[in-house]
């Protein structure tokens, strides 16, 4: 059944159905009662249709977190690996978690703060990002996909991918409505490898190294660093290295910045 939960539509049905049912008692039996009975019954309706579609909403996220909790066990736990991927709303309370006036000088501090944001159900899991993460997608995406999204993308609440159907992307607009279907790949995909079971391409790496940031960046930093709460950030920012202050400042002592 649905979740116990604030809801507009039950509050309003509600309220109505709780003043329709003092008018009821307080006249008597005319045409004016029937069509009173006529348009309690017609919200009961409304009512007992909403709370199906909660259901149903309610039992297609439990079915997506299923999947997704399958296919985070890994392959060895896995007889066969998904091949679709259901896309629903992210939840904005998880953001409400976080604490914003947190001080935070390093990439690191915040790392810090997600992890220790919530411990019910279960605490955040962070990936910090390196360069394995920064990849040249755009060179790997434009010749496969279409330059500009070929339907509307605010009023979407969910997407179906599926490996049978890889150039096209069904999306509805209601949790309950019929899903509708558009193209997303280019008719010619450029001949590439074809990866075997479970495993995918990536694109190449953006950068190798830490990028290097200029002269005129790094004595920007030297002069924000005095307002930094934390001895490591003094460092941090000190040697962060660059291409024309590298003799001016300890060689190799740079961080990934």
């Amino acid at each position: 059944m649905y979740r116990n939960i604030a809801c507009s539509s039950c509050d309003k049905y509600n309220a109505e159905k709780t003043s329709l049912q003092k008018k009821n008692e307080q006249i008597p039996i005319t045409e004016n009662k029937l069509k009173l009975m006529k348009k309690m019954r017609r919200i009961e309706i409304e009512n007992e249709v909403h709370l199906k579609k909660v259901e149903k909403l309610y039992a297609r996220k439990r079915q997506a977190r299923k999947k997704e909790d399958i296919a985070a066990k890994g392959s060895e736990e896995v007889n066969s690996f998904p091949h679709h991927f259901v896309f629903t709303q992210l939840d904005p309370k998880n953001m409400g978690l976080i604490n914003k006036r947190t001080s935070a000088d390093l990439p690191s501090h915040w790392v810090d703060e997600f992890k220790t944001a919530r411990t019910k159900s279960a605490p955040f899991v962070v990936l910090e990002v390196d360069q394995c993460f920064i990849r040249q997608w755009k060179k790997y995406l434009v010749p496969r996909y279409i330059l500009k999204c070929t339907f509307a993308v605010r009023p979407i609440r969910e997407i179906l991918v599926e490996a049978i159907h890889p150039r096209y992307v069904s999306h509805r607009a209601t949790y309950n409505g019929s899903f509708e279907t558009s193209v997303t790949c280019t008719a010619s995909i450029p001949q590439i490898h074809v990866p075997g079971s479970r495993e995918f391409l990536l694109p190449d790496k953006s950068y190798a190294e830490p990028l290097p940031i200029t002269l005129e960046k790094w004595e920007d930093l030297q002069q924000l660093k005095p307002f930094c709460d934390s001895p490591a950030a003094n460092d941090f920012f000190q040697y962060s290295c660059s291409q024309d202050n590298k003799k001016s400042i300890k060689k190799n002592s740079s961080p990934n910045y």
